[in-house]
C-alpha cells in the first residue's frame, strides 16, 4: 500500500508525460489492494470465530464421544479441510486435541478427587479404565496411579 501511495505521489509531483492515466492505473491498484486486505481479514476472522467455536464445543463435550465430521458439517466445509486448519489453527488433529483435554481434566480429578482412576475413564467417556490407562500413560508417561502417588508425595 505504501509503494503506491509513494508511486502516486511521485506521478502527481513530477507530473511526466501520461501521468493522469499511470496515476489512475495506480489508483485502480491502491482500491484492490485495499480491498484484498480487507477481505483476507475478515476471511480470517471468520475462521478464527469457527476455530473458536470448535475448540468451545470440543470443550463443552468433554466428557462425550465428539463427531468432528458432524461438526464440520455444521460449519459448512469438509472434513478434510476442518481437520487440516483445526491442526494449523491449534497444533493438533481435532480428536488428539480432544484427547489432550480429557487427559488433562484425569489429571486435575487425580489431584483434587479420591475417584479411582476406573471412576475417572468412566466419568470421561473413555471406553474402558484400560483403555484410559493405556492412554494416559502413552501421554503422560506414568498410569493415572502412579501420577496421583507422585503428585501426592510431592505435596508431602
Amino acid at each position: 500500500l505504501i509503494n503506491h501511495f509513494e508511486l502516486l505521489f511521485q506521478y502527481i509531483s513530477k507530473e511526466p508525460f501520461g501521468f493522469q492515466r499511470m496515476a489512475s492505473g495506480v489508483c485502480l491498484q491502491l482500491i484492490a489492494e485495499l480491498y484484498n486486505s480487507k477481505h483476507n481479514i475478515n476471511q480470517t476472522e471468520q475462521q478464527n470465530s469457527l476455530f473458536l467455536n470448535a475448540k468451545t464445543r470440543i470443550h463443552s463435550r468433554i466428557e462425550e464421544q465428539v463427531d468432528f465430521q458432524e461438526m464440520a458439517k455444521d460449519f459448512g466445509i469438509s472434513y478434510s479441510k476442518f481437520r487440516r486448519d483445526f491442526k494449523i489453527q491449534t497444533g493438533l488433529a481435532p480428536l488428539q486435541y480432544h484427547l489432550l483435554l480429557k487427559i488433562e481434566k484425569a489429571k486435575e480429578l487425580l489431584i483434587n478427587t479420591d475417584l479411582k482412576a476406573k471412576e475417572i475413564a468412566f466419568q470421561l467417556g473413555f471406553e474402558s479404565d484400560y483403555y484410559f490407562s493405556r492412554i494416559f500413560k502413552q501421554k503422560v508417561g506414568m498410569t493415572p496411579v502412579q501420577f496421583r502417588l507422585k503428585r501426592r508425595a510431592l505435596e508431602s
